[in-house]
């Protein structure tokens, strides 16, 4: 879980994700996928929350935190920094913030604008981590 701040997590990913973290689970409650029980089943058997959640919480934490950064900092720069140039071929990788993006629409939180443009929320630690 160390560094998932940062991890720009693709759908495979989540699948991928999601298939590691439900086989010990149905190990230890003797499930197979035969049996056709949902994984939300199982996870409220064994009394574990999604590992999605563990992963999303942080990342909305590093986000209230790259907001709240003076502007001098590397993190902070990186974070303001517009390339240059023309982009390759292609279609483009997924970046972080479009992961922060479907976080915040997935848990019913206003969007990443509504959120930078009033910018009360986001620089309110309290606030910020009660909502997150």
């Amino acid at each position: 879980m160390y560094g998932t701040e940062t991890w720009a997590i693709t759908t495979t990913d989540w699948s991928r994700i999601q298939a590691s973290e439900m086989r010990p689970l149905r190990i230890i409650t003797n499930k197979t996928r035969r049996d056709k029980i949902k994984n939300e089943e199982i996870r409220r058997q064994v009394g574990v929350t999604p590992i999605r959640n563990k992963i999303e919480a942080p990342q909305l934490r590093w986000l209230g935190h790259l907001e709240r950064m003076d502007e001098d900092r590397v993190a902070k720069r990186c974070w303001n920094w517009t390339p240059c140039g023309k982009r390759p071929r292609g279609r483009p990788r997924k970046r972080w913030i479009e992961t922060i993006k479907d976080t915040l629409n997935r848990n019913n939180m206003p969007t990443f604008q509504e959120l930078r443009n009033s910018g009360e929320m986001l620089v309110d630690r309290q606030k910020w981590r009660e909502r997150g």
